[in-house]
């Protein structure tokens, strides 16, 4: 399923099991949170930002709190949820933690003598820095010319709601009118740009740029082969019908 990357870790979201059913059913039960920690990780352009640092700022990594403060994140210290965020994506293999204290270690609480209080801060107690892997700088940053999270964020934005009526849709053949409200008709998505909708809006929230961006996404890597791979030279014009931004 998630394979051994996301177990490798020290810092992994789910268990490891000696028995290889039991441990593909544990991960068939957390696939959903996993997917949705990585998609909305590239609809708030997480990547684009650190790589946005790296090349601008010159500088490695940004911390969870910087993270935070510039993705207009809850950034008080005593909230755990951003660093439990990277840490996943490390776990993933789309971000390098450098530094930090293993999130998972537990620290002797008996250790509370004034000779400990009073001792200076160890290089493991200073902030993890986080920084794309070549992998996520390569897609899904947004200032790669491979970029191809835009059919990520079209998932997080459809399916994902889409998917919490599964049970009612099961039990009943429709969705919920809730569910419509919450997500535009694929062909307002899609067509909208006509007479009485402009382009990038539609009346039922459809989006048909984001949604060029995101088959842009899907079928890129399958145009490049075939261009690559076809001889084109005895045609002296090409059609390109349903292919999104082309």
């Amino acid at each position: 399923m998630l394979g051994p990357r996301l177990r490798g870790y020290e810092n992994c979201y789910i268990a490891s099991s000696t028995s290889p059913g039991h441990q593909r059913l544990l991960e068939l039960a957390y696939v959903s949170g996993v997917s949705r920690a990585f998609t909305l990780s590239v609809k708030l352009d997480l990547y684009t930002l650190l790589r946005s640092s790296r090349e601008k700022e010159g500088v490695e990594g940004l911390t969870a709190a910087d993270v935070a403060a510039r993705l207009g994140l809850k950034a008080d210290a005593s909230f755990r949820g951003v660093t439990d965020w990277l840490d996943l994506l490390v776990s993933l293999g789309l971000l390098d933690r450098k530094g930090g204290s293993n999130p998972n270690t537990v620290t002797d609480s008996t250790a509370d003598s004034e000779d400990d209080k009073d001792a200076a801060p160890t290089a493991s107690s200073s902030p993890a820095l986080y920084s794309n892997t070549t992998e996520a700088d390569t897609y899904l940053a947004k200032q790669s010319p491979d970029y191809m999270g835009g059919h990520a964020v079209l998932y997080h934005d459809r399916h994902f709601p889409e998917q919490t009526f599964l049970e009612h849709a099961l039990r009943t053949g429709v969705l919920p009118d809730i569910a419509r409200q919450m997500v535009a008709p694929v062909k307002d998505t899609v067509f909208a740009g006509s007479d009485n909708v402009s382009v990038g809006e539609s009346v039922t929230g459809g989006d048909p740029l984001a949604f060029a961006l995101a088959m842009t996404g899907c079928n890129k890597p399958g145009f490049q082969a075939l261009a690559s791979k076809f001889d084109f030279s005895r045609y002296k014009s090409l059609g390109d019908i349903g292919g999104s931004a082309g």
